[in-house]
């Protein structure tokens, strides 16, 4: 983790300002690659706050490891649910907070999935970890179209979209595209992850 504010010590910022999250709207997170960890459980400890559950979108974390960084900051797993989009390391399919679906490049079953969780109405966030693996996986057109429909899934259902990603050269004029799908972009600098990330909730 770098250095900088830990995420303990924003996460107490970040409560108050949760519930004050506009429904239906969009923002994408962009930080340093050494800053991503942080980010995540920034905006994982954010979304644990209030009513509703958080389905979170996976590309480059398996189950257990998001399970293990949601536990290392003492996060409640049960407000989450992890869609692992290629985790070969769980054996059971669907449980209670995971959905493993495998191939990071079916976008289409992923859209169908987000899609049916949002439908029960007992989900106030959706994240997603990363765009840049997002992008890694999938053509840029293919991952433009997911993202277009995933915020509007975020709209149809008044949810709020945490979208997270990395500032690395190898993406990142793919990354900026995708930041104009969104209603807001917050840029966070190095070794100010944490206080940039709090200010965009107040």
């Amino acid at each position: 983790m770098s250095r900088g504010s830990s995420p303990s010590s924003f996460s107490q910022r970040l409560q108050t300002q949760t519930t004050y999250l506009t429904q239906g709207m969009s923002m994408i997170c962009i930080t340093p690659a050494e800053d991503a960890e942080q980010a995540f459980i920034a905006a994982a400890q954010a979304c644990s706050q209030g009513r509703g559950k958080t389905i979170i979108i996976t590309f480059n974390k398996s189950y257990s490891a998001t399970a293990r960084l949601l536990a290392r900051a003492s996060i409640d797993r049960q407000r989450f649910t992890v869609i692992a989009c290629k985790d070969v390391s769980v054996v059971k399919e669907r449980s209670e907070n995971c959905i493993v679906l495998r191939d990071p490049s079916s976008l289409n079953d992923l859209g169908m999935t987000v899609s049916s969780l949002a439908a029960q109405r007992r989900y106030r966030f959706i994240m997603l970890d990363s765009v840049n693996a997002l992008l890694f996986y999938n053509k840029e057109s293919s991952a433009r179209r997911f993202m277009e429909m995933l915020i509007g899934i975020v709209k149809e259902y008044g949810l709020s979209g945490v979208m997270l990603a990395v500032d690395e050269q190898l993406s990142r004029s793919a990354v900026s595209a995708m930041s104009s799908l969104c209603d807001s972009a917050l840029r966070l600098q190095r070794n100010r992850a944490a206080e940039r990330f709090a200010e965009a909730f107040r």
